[in-house]
């Protein structure tokens, strides 16, 4: 039977794991596949006012990275805005139909690994409270 400590330390592992995941897929659109992505949204008002600041750097390049994530996943507001242009939201390769399989699955993913780090802190949260009973803080030692 696990204790509560080994379950801990796996979540924290695992935390760790999609963090490593998320950042380094993030690494991998920013400096591999960003220049495919601005040139679908050439015609966009936002990413021309963006496309300036993006240099080698890896914090300007998620800077325009979350910029295009942002207008992509609030179309609407973009596109009311007049961020983003509507021929180019409709020809964005990566947008499916919501049948279609490999959506589904990303969003899935997505939704579980989320969920997942949601209850690893609730987990982590949990332990604390568990443990500061027996390693109390410096105001309940009244020092």
């Amino acid at each position: 039977m696990l204790k509560a400590d080994d379950i801990f330390f796996i979540f924290v592992i695992a935390n760790f794991a999609l963090a490593f995941l998320f950042i380094s897929t993030q690494l991998y659109f920013s400096y591999f596949r960003m220049n495919e992505i601005l040139n679908f949204l050439s015609n966009s008002r936002g990413v021309g006012l963006r496309r300036p600041i993006m240099g080698r750097d890896p914090l300007t390049r998620f800077f325009m990275l979350i910029s295009v994530g942002s207008m992509l996943t609030f179309y609407k507001r973009s596109l009311k805005g007049g961020d983003l242009d509507s021929e180019d939201y409709k020809k964005f390769p990566w947008l499916a139909t919501p049948n279609d399989k490999a959506l589904v699955r990303a969003r899935t993913y997505r939704r579980s690994a989320f969920i997942f780090s949601l209850g690893t802190w609730k987990v982590y949260g949990l332990v604390k409270v568990k443990l500061s009973r027996y390693f109390p803080s410096r105001e309940r030692r009244g020092e």
